[in-house]
């Protein structure tokens, strides 16, 4: 059943790059001896060739020593298919038979495959199957400005039966984002600057392969990435990932003189920490936030008629993205003072917007009889 009319129509080169016709006379096992002085080739298949030494046309095919190694091809819509490579000849008084191993022999094929698996490339076969790959990406819950990140784009082969081959992969993140790696297990990939390149070799079917990129954006920003991918069975498919960079203490405080959380560099007696988690402005020393009406920092206010306290602060409304906690503590006394957390005793607590970015949270708590003293811990527990 191998090549029959027309694919037994070779296209033969040589060692000359020169090119010539030939037409596929036999497929057999490889013979032994003399060729092969009984070599293990004897268990290859091989596909024969024979050239008219007297008549032969100008244009058929002959071969001469140092043609091994060259492919011979069929024309299958316009691209040349290889299914054989020069091994060995045979002469005889009017004709000289080419022997070409068999490349489609399935030995062969899984042999190739797996040398060229390590460089991410696969034996493209002439006629392909036709399949559809399914892309799904597993984005990072919080991305960080300044920070790493990692997106992992999931491949997945649907088809029962059919592998998909050369497999490749292409994106290119926005400038002010800087990629540093791309990697999967027998993945390619070319990193250059912010844009990623990448090939494997074949998915199997029913598969799943997953190509991870590592990135890393200076300052927060919104934008749409945009990943192509494509197999030997599988024409480009183009698909748009939403990703959100927000902003962090480490990009916040990149452009301060002392970007140390500890840092007061307006000297208000406000370190750069709490200015942040406030709404403050670290270069301006000032006690209310930007609107000029909001105090910065928490206070407390006593009801006696209600014997209860109020305690006021400003906390950020992202501020569990941003790793920020605003923890309500208290002691007994200040001298050796042991704070405890002091949320147990919050009997209400309301919270009304100041603006998109910060609201402002009322505790209420019993006064008591006993005096207490009551601290606002904020805590910044970010990493990427």
């Amino acid at each position: 059943a191998y090549l029959s009319p027309p694919y037994n129509q070779l296209i033969v080169l040589g060692k000359r790059a020169r090119g010539g016709n030939g037409i596929a006379s036999a497929i057999n096992d490889f013979f032994g001896t003399p060729v092969t002085s009984g070599a293990g080739i004897n268990d290859t298949r091989s596909l024969q060739f024979v050239y008219q030494s007297v008549g032969g046309g100008i244009d058929d095919a002959y071969v001469e020593v140092g043609d091994s190694g060259s492919p011979s091809l069929v024309n299958i819509g316009g691209r040349g298919a290889v299914v054989g490579i020069h091994t060995a000849v045979v002469s005889a008084s009017a004709t000289v038979t080419s022997i070409d191993s068999f490349v489609p022999h399935p030995p062969y094929i899984s042999q190739i495959n797996a040398i060229m698996a390590s460089d991410g490339y696969h034996m493209s076969q002439a006629l392909p199957s036709s399949l559809a790959l399914a892309l799904e990406p597993v984005v990072p819950t919080v991305i960080r400005a300044g920070y790493p990140a990692s997106l992992s784009l999931e491949i997945n082969n649907p088809d029962p039966l059919n592998a998909a081959n050369n497999l490749k992969v292409a994106l290119d993140y926005p400038g002010a984002i800087q990629t540093y790696d791309a990697s999967g297990p027998l993945w390619v990939a070319d990193v250059n600057g912010s844009s990623v390149a990448a090939r494997k070799g074949g998915l199997a079917a029913a598969a799943t392969t997953t190509l991870s990129t590592s990135f890393t954006a200076a300052a927060p920003l919104e934008f749409t990435l945009t990943v192509e991918y494509s197999a030997d069975e599988s024409g480009l498919v183009s698909q748009a990932i939403e990703l959100q960079v927000i902003e962090s203490y480490l990009s916040w405080s990149g452009a301060l003189s002392d970007p140390a959380g500890s840092a007061d560099i307006d000297s208000d007696q406000i370190p750069n920490l709490l200015e942040y988690a406030f709404g403050g402005d670290p270069e301006s020393p000032s006690p209310l936030q930007p609107d000029g009406v909001t105090p910065l920092l928490p206070r407390a206010q006593v009801f006696p008629a209600r014997s209860e306290i109020e305690i006021q602060f400003v906390r950020r409304t992202d501020a569990a993205t941003r790793a920020l906690s605003y923890q309500l503590q208290q002691s007994a006394s200040l001298e050796n003072a042991s704070w405890l957390d002091a949320s147990s005793n919050v009997s209400d607590t309301a919270v009304q917007a100041v603006n998109d970015d910060f609201e402002q949270v009322t505790l209420t708590l019993p006064s008591g009889s006993s005096s207490m003293f009551y601290r606002l811990l904020v805590t910044l527990s970010e990493s990427p």
